[in-house]
């Protein structure tokens, strides 16, 4: 059962965020059968919390169950996404409670006082809960059973062997976490998602479902207080997809242990490699003070890791630095990988010094992904637009906005602007694939 403590605290922390949320802001959406998210709005807030068959890298890139649908989601609703990964429950805890995001792919325990707050979407899924253990017998009276932290289901002790004593330990850790342990035999049973149970078994020897242990459940999104629009569009768009040969290959290629994505996903030789390129990357990346992530995620958005790859206008190459620029930093499309990956990696520096003023390191990185695309200039116009209407310049979701603005003659003329007309909005969805990617890639693997 869900811990008593644990859904009142949720339920007061859901109150006052609620409460607050009221008092700060009055939306106004009526209920609709297209795609009309918000007046003005540029980006489409979702949360993700990862687990083992909903978000993963593989081969570089973000996947995953739930993933692709949101991806999917996202070119019908015909706004870019901004998706943020969590793999640890508090930050899922908050994030699903904070007024930060319009969307969350999050499983959380139910309750009444909570489902009258939470506002889902209709169910994209159905899983249950199960018991994990190991193929040899035991013969104690008494045994424990470990659940992971977050743990969304109702668990029903009559649906466990009668042949045994149960003990249900509540553990601040992942299914995947607590799968290591019952391999090494540092617990007796576990309890986790069916669906979750399905991709870890393949990779630990000697474990099964040992038996059901709770109801099925529906799985929903969480759609922001206010967003009527929103979960009427998402509700339309579900009751279509999951008719659609698309959602019945997510299913087939996440929710089966022969999946042959997920036994290499999660083959123990790739755990932590990103990239062919990887020792290079960090090599340079130590030099320049820079994340090696956020390098390998401008490289993949720029040419999915293809050396031998030509764009629009003449860029070439893993950096995709047009020719101009490479002659400055000294490659051409006859360089080798590693000469273009620090020719790429000098101008990403280059761009590092050229928002010192901007305060957050993290922030940085999103003006970074921006000039990478668009050029420095297009980026200088935005701030100083953004500075002229009394936005703060120095923060990237008010630039953000005059960026996309400069696609408007209003403001591609304004005496401020010096390079002109541009396309913003294409800008955006470069920077919010790279940062998703990016922050996946930080949970996948350290900066070292």
């Amino acid at each position: 059962m869900v811990p008593f403590c644990f859904v009142f605290f949720v339920s007061i922390l859901l109150i006052v965020t609620t409460l607050d949320y009221l008092i700060q802001t009055k939306e106004k959406e009526n209920s609709i059968s297209t795609p009309v998210i918000a007046e003005n709005a540029d980006t489409l807030h979702v949360l993700l919390f990862a687990n083992a068959s909903d978000y993963f890298i593989y081969r570089g890139t973000p996947i995953g169950f739930q993933y692709e649908m949101l991806q999917a989601l996202g070119k019908f609703l015909e706004i870019p996404m901004n998706i943020e990964i969590v793999d640890h429950p508090d930050s899922a805890i908050h994030g699903l409670l904070s007024n930060k995001f319009d969307l969350s792919a999050i499983d959380y325990p139910r309750s009444p006082l909570l489902s009258f707050y939470l506002f889902e979407t209709e169910p994209y899924t159905v899983s249950c809960p199960v018991l994990v253990g190991k193929q040899r017998l035991t013969t104690d009276s008494t045994l424990t059973v470990c659940i992971p932290a977050f743990f969304p289901y109702a668990i029903y002790m009559d649906s466990l062997p009668e042949k045994h004593s149960w003990k249900l330990i509540y553990r601040d850790e992942t299914s995947k976490e607590l799968f290591e342990k019952l391999h090494r035999d540092e617990i007796d049973y576990l309890i986790c998602d069916d669906k979750d149970a399905l991709t870890l078994l393949p990779f630990y020897p000697g474990t099964k479902i040992v038996a059901p242990a709770g109801s099925p459940r529906e799985r929903c999104w969480v759609v922001k207080y206010g967003k009527d629009s929103l979960q009427n569009s998402i509700d339309q768009w579900l009751r279509i997809f999951k008719k659609s040969g698309h959602y019945k290959l997510l299913k087939k290629k996440y929710m089966s242990s022969n999946s042959p994505v997920i036994k290499q996903v999660f083959h123990p030789d790739r755990s932590r490699v990103i990239s062919p390129y990887d020792r290079i990357v960090k090599k340079y990346a130590r030099n320049y003070d820079l994340d090696w992530r956020f390098i390998t995620s401008i490289m993949y958005q720029e040419s999915k890791f293809e050396e031998e790859v030509w764009g629009l206008g003449g860029s070439f190459g893993l950096m995709q630095m047009m020719p101009a620029t490479g002659r400055k930093y000294g490659v051409t499309e006859e360089s080798t990988p590693e000469e273009q990956i620090h020719a790429g990696i000098k101008y990403l520096h280059f761009l590092h010094k050229s928002f010192a003023k901007v305060p957050d390191h993290k922030e940085q990185m999103y003006f970074m992904a921006a000039a990478y695309n668009a050029g420095l200039g297009h980026v200088r116009d935005a701030q100083a637009l953004c500075e002229k209407h009394q936005g703060n310049p120095l923060q990237w979701e008010e630039v953000a906005h005059f960026l996309t603005l400069k696609s408007s003659p209003e403001y591609a003329h304004d005496p401020v602007v010096k390079c002109g007309y541009y396309p913003g909005k294409f800008t955006i969805q470069y920077v919010n694939d790279v940062m998703q990617r990016y922050h996946a890639y930080c949970l996948h693997s350290e900066n070292n």
